[in-house]
């Protein structure tokens, strides 16, 4: 809610804020913006939790159909999907 000084911000190439607030500017508008953003933000993860379960769904349920152990298997995977081998006890060959 604060002035942006313009003549700084044409020197700078970017928004200068002043100390200065907005006329009419009110503390119940900044906890209403912080509440609104709070609002779309949870909204958004609700949409991409639900986008990124529906996404690992489809993919254990083609990897499934080819091999049932699929996800231990590297060969199922591009070669950009899998990591080097682990060396190491229990994990041992495993990616």
């Amino acid at each position: 809610m604060r002035e942006i000084d313009q003549k700084a911000s044409l020197v700078h190439g970017k928004p200068i804020r002043r100390d200065t607030f907005i006329s009419g500017s009110r503390f119940e508008h900044i906890v209403q913006l912080y509440v609104f953003d709070k609002k779309l933000r949870i909204l958004a993860l609700d949409a991409l939790e639900r986008i990124e379960m529906a996404v690992r769904i489809d993919i254990a349920h083609l990897l499934g159909q080819r091999e049932p152990r699929a996800h231990e298997i590297k060969e199922c995977f591009h070669g950009n999907f899998t990591k080097k081998l682990i060396n190491t006890v229990p994990n041992k060959g495993k990616n």
